[in-house]
């Protein structure tokens, strides 16, 4: 026997014949019965097959109370929620709340150690005393400050009564006044003219001496020096011919030249004052006149005797300059005294008369300060200057509040960020602090249903996370502009929850529903008494009576629950047919043809 063979010898031992059998007759009656229950009852609703009357589920037109609603979904924010940041840096001295924890406005949540903040923290402090001073002063002046004022009240009135006597003077010159004046210039002039002589008889003889006498020393130091740069093994001394030695003198900031016959002359080039730099072996030494030195010291001793030229010069030059200077002094004062004479007997109102106006405003604007000054201490400092100190006490305190973190409203701490000895910084928010008595959610309404939307609107809430409970609300707001998401422009709306429940956290996803609209007494009907034709949508109404249905074209509109909106020829009260949803050979769930 083959393998095949075996094989099915096997496969005729393991199924029987009667068992395939049935199968194949249960599998063909199951197909028969499935198609009799779709057909037979269509056949029989229209005549083709007899069969039992059918069933006929009927349901009453209702007048209801409809809702139109505009549905998103948001997340739950409290309405007012910050982060409270380190104005300065240091060290956190200590953590005065704990999360959870309910604070009122102004509560202070954390604190610096002031000893670890910024060196501008402890000048606000100074700061803060001064103002504080200045602004009790304004408030509350002293009996001393008071009787200080009346004082300068009283030397500036007399001051303004001496300058009144003197402007109503001003019309009588005192011409022998400037009279004097000028034989006093005279004199002083005529004075100075004499010194100046006296000085020039007297410098041609010692000084004049003393300046020849220094010369001479200054040329014969001069000549060592060359002989010992000549005597150092062909070392020799080459003048600059740029550079002239020249003997100088500063007066009034200006450097001159002392010329052979003792006159000056104004130096204009700088490099003339400038010395040459040429030196030998500073270690050699060259015997002259019977003296052994070296460079270094013929140099030192020429510079020596030119420095005491110099001097001798300078003295000689500064005593005719000096009275030179007077001179042209006491020249320029008589001219003075003249001029002024001459105005005075020209037009005796002129010259006093500027003067004394000159004093007299001035005299009346000490008084007005004066006065100004002490009605403030007995009445009270003007509203400027109280603004003024209310703004730097303010300001200093603003400083000296970067000390602390305080809550800017009332709420619930959210998160705390430091711990006590950690360092501080404006970097990481210290505390998040939010108001949980107002909470709201954020949607975002598609613009087809904005135009429904309007503030005041009531609102009921679901939320995923309690599938048990709802929370009311009402719009608050609507954005005047749309955000576009994917396509769709879409306005966000703001909803406010009116009794926030205490299970509710920030975050949870709320399912909003907001009541756009309320059909008072609106026609309703089952959904699945509704059908469609060819000819539209409709109802059967059942007739009173056995009478035979009639069809009722109407159209439908809101879906409330299993119930759906309808308009057409009912009322509160007819009967409609119910009927299955189940296909028919139209595709339609509502049946018809």
């Amino acid at each position: 026997m083959t393998i095949a063979e075996a094989s099915r010898v096997r496969t005729k031992q393991i199924v029987p014949k009667w068992l395939i059998v049935f199968g194949v007759v249960s599998i063909v009656s199951m197909a028969v019965y499935g198609v009799a229950r779709v057909f037979v009852p269509i056949l029989q609703s229209r005549g083709v097959l007899p069969g039992a009357p059918p069933v006929v589920v009927t349901a009453p037109v209702e007048a209801i109370d409809a809702v139109r609603t505009v549905e998103a979904s948001g997340a739950l924010e409290a309405a007012q929620q910050v982060d409270l940041f380190w104005k300065t840096t240091g060290t956190v001295q200590a953590v005065l709340v704990k999360v959870g924890d309910s604070v009122v406005a102004g509560q202070e949540l954390m604190l610096l150690d002031p000893l670890t903040a910024p060196q501008s923290l402890l000048a606000a402090k100074a700061e803060l005393i001064s103002a504080q001073t200045t602004q009790d002063a304004l408030l509350n002046p002293t009996a001393m400050q008071i009787a200080k004022a009346k004082q300068a009240l009283a030397a500036a009135l007399e001051n303004l009564r001496t300058m009144e006597r003197r402007s109503k003077s001003v019309a009588k010159p005192n011409v022998s006044y400037y009279e004097k004046a000028l034989r006093d210039a005279d004199f002083a002039l005529l004075k100075a003219q004499q010194n100046t002589e006296a000085v020039d008889l007297s410098t041609s003889g010692s000084a004049k001496n003393s300046v020849d006498a220094a010369v001479d020393n200054e040329k014969k130091a001069q000549e060592r020096l060359i002989a010992v740069q000549k005597g150092l093994g062909g070392c020799g001394y080459t003048p600059n011919p740029a550079f002239k030695r020249l003997n100088t003198v500063t007066v009034g900031g200006r450097t001159y030249s002392v010329n052979g016959d003792l006159s000056l002359s104004l130096v204009t080039d700088a490099e003339s004052l400038r010395d040459p730099d040429a030196k030998c072996d500073p270690a050699r030494r060259v015997t002259v006149d019977g003296v052994a030195q070296t460079e270094q010291e013929a140099l030192d001793s020429y510079n020596g005797a030119r420095d005491r030229t110099r001097q001798a010069q300078i003295a000689y030059s500064q005593s005719g300059m000096t009275n030179t200077m007077a001179l042209d002094k006491a020249q320029e004062a008589r001219d003075d005294a003249a001029r002024y004479l001459k105005i005075a007997q020209e037009d005796p109102n002129q010259l006093d008369m500027q003067v004394a106006e000159a004093n007299l405003l001035e005299a009346q604007a000490r008084v007005g300060d004066a006065e100004e000054k002490l009605g403030e201490l007995v009445n009270g400092a003007p509203q400027s200057d109280l603004d003024a100190a209310d703004a730097r006490v303010l300001a200093a305190q603003a400083t000296l509040n970067g000390l602390a973190v305080r809550a800017p409203f009332a709420g619930t701490v959210l998160a705390l960020n430091y711990m006590a000895g950690d360092t501080a910084g404006p970097a990481t928010a210290a505390v998040r602090l939010a108001d949980l008595s107002s909470l709201h959610i954020e949607v975002f309404v598609d613009e087809t249903e904005v135009t429904r939307v309007k503030a005041g609107q009531p609102v009921v809430i679901s939320f995923d996370a309690l599938p048990d409970s709802k929370a009311v609300g009402k719009v608050m707001e609507i954005a005047r502009f749309g955000t576009t998401v994917q396509g769709l422009v879409r306005y966000s709306t703001l909803v406010k929850l009116q009794d926030a429940m205490q299970a509710l956290a920030l975050g949870m996803t709320g399912n909003v529903k907001i009541e756009t609209e309320v059909l008072k007494g609106a026609l309703a009907v089952p959904v699945d008494s509704v059908k469609f034709d060819a000819e539209g949508e409709y109802v059967m109404l059942k007739t009173a009576g056995g009478g035979e249905d009639k069809r009722v074209a109407i159209k439908t509109g809101l879906l409330q629950g299993d119930q759906i909106l309808v308009t057409g020829d009912l009322k509160a009260g007819d009967t409609v047919i119910v009927y299955d949803a189940k296909p028919t050979e139209s595709g339609s769930p509502f049946g018809g043809r």
